[in-house]
């Protein structure tokens, strides 16, 4: 079993609110357009697992000035998938 990434966006670093999450790098580049700031944390599951571990806080991540407005088309009905959080 190999582990993958995965990333969330919260509107802090104190993780107050949850924004938006992204299962590749590239999605992330593409999720950051829709939002001005926020705090991007990486973390590992193991494949077809829902544990996330190895929090790491993400740096160097630029947010545009003016965020793109999400189309009705890029709304995109997929599984919601429930984490459980390893302290």
């Amino acid at each position: 079993m190999g582990l993958t990434k995965y990333y969330l966006l919260y509107n802090n670093e104190e993780q107050s609110k949850l924004l938006t999450t992204a299962p590749t790098e590239e999605k992330l580049k593409e999720e950051t357009e829709f939002y001005t700031d926020g705090v991007w944390f990486e973390y590992d599951s193991n494949d077809g697992s829902n544990h996330l571990f190895n929090e790491k806080k993400m740096s160097g991540i630029e947010f545009p000035a003016e965020p793109k407005k999400r189309t009705q088309s890029e709304f995109r009905p997929e599984k919601k998938i429930e984490f459980k959080w390893i302290e």
